[in-house]
């Protein structure tokens, strides 16, 4: 007992130690010299201390952190101490997790959870499990990650480890809320939130309760999501727990405006705004910002809807620049980590080359002397032909600035030319909102006819003129690899009688049949992303009744083929009886800024942008557009999408 507690007293002292040294030096300590300080330790308490060592370091820095849980791991596994191993290789496995590496992280928990079975280490294993749940959770490999969840909630039921169990239930039910099946996550959430109230575990209670009122959002259950989130917030605010306040007022407020309870929902957001602005919260002040929007919106005063658009847009270009910085800073720090490894591994290989070197030469003398020479003349090739290699290096070297510095400078064009476009299309956008705002409210005075008319037609005309700077705006973040596809359960029969029942107005208006097809094969729900989806069927759907005269148009929508059970493609195609394309022009169609005759701009309008944007997002969903037209009889635009076949509610 006694020398168990001077062990303990030991590892804290150099503990001190080492934190003291490294917080002088603004932890840049290397992880090198941590090791010649504990290098004179007994082995097995070298080991302990490394391991403890490196989870002070862990969450600071971890690739300094890696290296000594890799260096103890090896001692331990020489050592055969199998308790001290397992603890280095799931402590390594948090590092690459820490930074993104999870495929890493597991292949280093599966070791270690062999050793914590081996050794009968049934918290270890509960423990290791749910790390392995929590890093397949990371690659949205959602059914290993409930997998080992379930498996590490059966060791702590049977080590009677309630708070395990719960936390257990909670993740279950994250992964359930993720693969939007509520009804589940509803389940496991409040056999989670049962047990913590028995336990008195806040923090545990304040995150079920928080993911149920998430939940019950989404199933319009808004009565309960506003009890549940009163709950939190009285907790939150006992805790001064300011973030996660904030978000459960933004949350509550969302649901009453469910409720048409704006006065509520205004007070709630206006705390989540004080809140964010208090702790410097950008991301949550944004989001409280777009709430009061269909705050305002909702309660028809639309006065005050310019100037809050105009701090949205603001606001929003500096979460871009956040988001960029962060993602360089991330991307960065893994590329600098991997070199220190790469050096510090060709150090410990040359060192251990070394005393290869110096144990054969204590051996055998003139054995050893055979080495040295050798290793000379191979150090001399190896000069020589580093000398002759050294001017090529300056050729290429050179080379490689002139790239960079024109890399550079056209990062920084092409920055320029983005900034641009979106400060001139935010200060085209603001008073172009005014004016659509202020001509609808004005349409719904008392005005004669002629005044009727005019209003109409400012409307419209405001309408397309935003329409034109929300393409280009389109087309540049495309250009520049900013959009992103956002993957939801869709619901193909909705949205597409919502498509034909939105642009029948215009096709009657015409005099044209717009009609609607759906193969009896074609499955109800999809994943995708509906929003791009639309954007590209309305353009097609759009462009038809603009060029057609007379006649029908037509959207039909079937499954040409089933790749796996949970995989299907399906077939868009619109027909028209239209004024058709020669075929000299068909992929002219597809470039920026281009239109089959320039007449046609004066008669029809657009900027020639439409079907470019449609054909750069259906290559982000791995299609494009094609067309087969004749002259005069009219156009069939189709093309082809794989989805995953999504479940129903």
């Amino acid at each position: 007992m006694m020398a168990s507690m001077l062990k303990a007293c030991r590892i804290f002292f150099m503990l001190a130690l080492t934190m003291g040294i490294t917080g002088m030096n603004g932890m840049a300590q290397e992880a090198d010299s941590i090791i010649k300080i504990y290098v004179n330790l007994p082995q097995k308490e070298l080991v302990d201390t490394l391991n403890a060592v490196g989870n002070e370091l862990l969450f600071k820095k971890p690739t300094e952190a890696r290296i000594l849980f890799k260096k103890a791991s090896a001692i331990a596994g020489e050592l055969n101490y199998k308790q001290g191993n397992a603890r280095a290789l799931k402590s390594e496995a948090v590092s690459y997790d820490l930074q993104g590496n999870s495929n890493e992280a597991i292949k280093l928990y599966l070791k270690a959870l062999k050793i914590a079975e081996e050794t009968n280490d049934s918290l270890g294993v509960a423990k290791i499990k749910n790390n392995i749940g929590i890093a397949y959770k990371n690659l949205n490999d959602f059914r290993s990650a409930r997998k080992f969840y379930a498996e590490s909630i059966l060791v702590k039921k049977k080590l009677k480890d309630a708070k395990g169990v719960a936390y257990g239930y909670n993740n279950i039910g994250e992964l359930y809320k993720a693969e939007k099946d509520r009804d589940k996550a509803v389940h496991y959430f409040k056999r989670a939130n049962h047990i913590l109230d028995s336990i008195h575990d806040v923090p545990g209670i304040t995150v079920t309760l928080s993911n149920l009122a998430d939940v019950y959002l989404d199933q319009k259950e808004y009565s309960l999501t506003i009890q549940n989130c009163l709950r939190v917030i009285e907790i939150e605010k006992k805790e001064q727990d300011y973030f996660n306040l904030s978000l459960s007022y933004l949350l509550i407020a969302r649901a009453y405006i469910e409720v048409d309870k704006l006065k509520e929902a205004h007070a709630h957001v206006l705390e989540a705004e004080r809140l964010s602005k208090q702790i410097g919260a950008l991301r949550l002040y944004y989001q409280s910002l777009k709430i009061k929007a269909r705050i305002l919106t909702k309660a028809g005063e639309f006065n005050l809807l310019p100037s809050l658009y105009d701090e949205i847009l603001n606001l929003h270009d500096s979460l871009d620049q956040v988001n960029r910085a962060e993602v360089t800073a991330k991307i960065q720090s893994i590329y600098e980590s991997r070199e220190k490894e790469i050096l510090i591994e060709n150090l410990q290989r040359e060192s251990l080359l070394n005393q290869t070197v110096i144990d054969s030469q204590n051996e055998k003398g003139l054995y050893g002397v055979i080495v040295i020479v050798l290793l000379l003349v191979l150090l001399l090739s190896f000069y020589f032909f580093s000398k002759s290699m050294s001017r090529k290096n300056q050729i290429l070297k050179s080379e490689i600035i002139k790239h960079d510095k024109a890399k550079e400078q056209a990062e920084v064009a092409n920055r320029a030319k983005s900034d641009f476009l979106a400060n001139v299309s935010h200060e085209i956008r603001t008073p172009l909102n005014g004016v659509i705002g202020f001509s609808d409210l004005l349409g719904r005075t008392k005005l004669d006819a002629m005044q009727h008319k005019y209003i109409t037609v400012l409307n419209k005309s405001a309408h397309s003129l935003l329409d034109i700077v929300n393409d280009i705006l389109d087309f540049s973040k495309i250009e520049d690899g900013k959009l992103k596809l956002e993957m939801e359960r869709t619901d193909v029969f909705e949205m597409s009688n919502q498509l034909i029942g939105s642009l029948k107005p215009y096709a009657e208006e015409k005099g044209l049949a717009l009609l609607l097809s759906i193969f009896p094969t074609t499955p109800q729900f999809i994943l995708a992303d509906a929003i791009r989806l639309r954007q590209v069927l309305t353009n097609l759907l759009g462009n038809a009744v603009k060029f057609t005269e007379k006649g029908e148009i037509e959207l039909s929508i079937e499954p040409v083929g089933v790749i796996r059970e949970e995989q299907i493609v399906l077939r868009f195609t619109v027909r028209d009886t239209g004024i058709g394309i020669d075929l000299k022009n068909q992929l002219k169609i597809f470039e920026a800024f281009a239109q089959v005759d320039i007449s046609n701009t004066k008669r029809f309008g657009g900027t020639g942008l439409g079907l470019t944007i449609s054909n750069k997002l259906l290559a982000l969903m791995k299609s494009k557009l094609s067309v087969k037209s004749e002259l005069g009889r009219g156009s069939v635009f189709m093309f082809e999408v794989t989805f995953q076949i999504g479940l129903p509610s």
